[in-house]
């Protein structure tokens, strides 16, 4: 046996070993193909679905956060509203409390007087 012929062999054995192991490949890649087509082509059948009801939901969330920055804007504006009614009721009553409660006290004080200076002199005497 020469070396070519030797070289021959381990060719062929080789090559038989090769085609034993990508045949059982190769059938495994072609079910893998049609099985992408088949997924490439029910896709293609539910992507404009798809694709319209998310353009659909994207409008419907546009919407809606128009609508809300709108309603945020509203209740931004009520609620410095509210804090400036609050700021102006504050000061009346400060003012009021600095300048009435003192008029108040005064004409409690002229009142006690003027009721016990009438006591005094409608107040029913002890005999003795």
């Amino acid at each position: 046996m020469t070396p070519t012929d030797l070289f021959i062999i381990i060719a062929a054995v080789s090559l038989a070993a090769i085609a034993i192991f990508l045949i059982p490949l190769l059938i495994q890649f072609r079910q893998t193909l049609l099985r992408a087509d088949l997924l490439i082509d029910s896709m293609s059948k539910e992507l404009p679905a798809t694709v319209t009801a998310l353009n659909e939901a994207a409008s419907e969330v546009k919407d809606l956060s128009a609508n809300l920055g709108h309603k945020l804007e509203q209740t931004e504006t009520f609620i410095n509203t509210l804090e400036r009614s609050g700021d102006v009721i504050l000061s009346t009553s400060k003012l009021l409390r600095d300048t009435a409660a003192p008029v108040i006290t005064e004409v409690g004080a002229l009142s006690a007087g003027m009721k016990a200076f009438m006591y005094f002199f409608t107040r029913p005497h002890k005999s003795r």
